[in-house]
């Protein structure tokens, strides 16, 4: 799985895959959560990186796409929403600015 950077990350046009861990947190203090209830923290470290060929300025059909990109990590961490769904449990995260903010959902294939 290839996953792209959370909040404003996205749109530095990177994903990331590799091994990792994962936990649940007590509390957070970062940004938008999606669901009431608990966290979990994913870290990625010594990854394999890929730039995207799509940001999300592409995607909205806006013209303001950054120019000047971030080098892609090779390590980073995200914060997921754990949201109850029938018997299910379902991880989410937020991508782009806090204005105009996209909801990632992760499901089974």
């Amino acid at each position: 799985m290839k996953l792209r950077g959370q909040e404003m990350d996205f749109d530095d046009r990177w994903s990331l895959s590799g091994k990792g861990s994962w936990r649940v947190l007590d509390s957070y203090k970062g940004g938008l959560t999606v669901a009431e209830g608990n966290m979990v923290q994913l870290t990625i470290k010594n990854g394999e990186s890929q730039s995207s060929k799509i940001g999300q300025g592409e995607l909205n059909g806006s013209n303001d796409v950054p120019q000047g990109r971030k080098a892609s990590p090779t390590t980073y961490t995200w914060a997921m929403s754990v949201k109850e769904e029938g018997k299910a449990l379902r991880l989410y995260y937020v991508v782009g600015d806090p204005d105009a903010r996209w909801l990632c959902k992760f499901s089974h294939i």
